[in-house]
């Protein structure tokens, strides 16, 4: 139920971003300011959305979870870019019980929607290890 409540709002948020840089001199404007996306993520008691901007090319996605100021908690993973265990205070430690500490089997899924896509996938690998540029959205 939260997943499905994350996912209609960030469907929301994609649909706005998309309608905004439509709009007329918006290319320009995108193109010559710095890079933008957009970070949801539902806490358990209410969704998360943040808008971020960075002036790199792209960024990995657990910067954008830092820069959204969701203060992320990770456990590393050889090759998959780490889990994330916990986004502003709610998850697990950063330890063998990162995906398994809570009792009904909840964790932080990473999902995403490159600009442009219209919709979200799930992330095979952890936030490390992908790359977000202009105009996605993180969840």
């Amino acid at each position: 139920m939260r997943l499905r409540s994350a996912l209609l709002t960030a469907a929301l948020v994609v649909a706005c971003l998309l309608a905004a840089l439509a709009g007329p001199g918006a290319r320009d404007a995108v193109a010559s300011g710095p890079n933008r996306a957009v970070v949801v993520a539902d806490s358990g008691t209410g969704v998360i959305v943040r808008g971020i901007e960075f002036s790199a090319e792209s960024i990995s996605g657990l910067e954008a979870l830092q820069l959204a100021g969701l203060s992320p908690v990770v456990e590393g993973f050889q090759g998959e870019g780490g889990a994330v265990c916990a986004l502003a205070g709610v998850g697990c430690p950063s330890d063998g019980s990162c995906l398994t500490c809570d009792p009904r089997g909840y964790y932080w899924a990473y999902h995403r929607a490159p600009a442009g896509s219209g919709g979200y996938t799930y992330s095979r690998v952890g936030a490390g290890a992908t790359r977000v540029h202009d105009g996605d959205v993180e969840g």
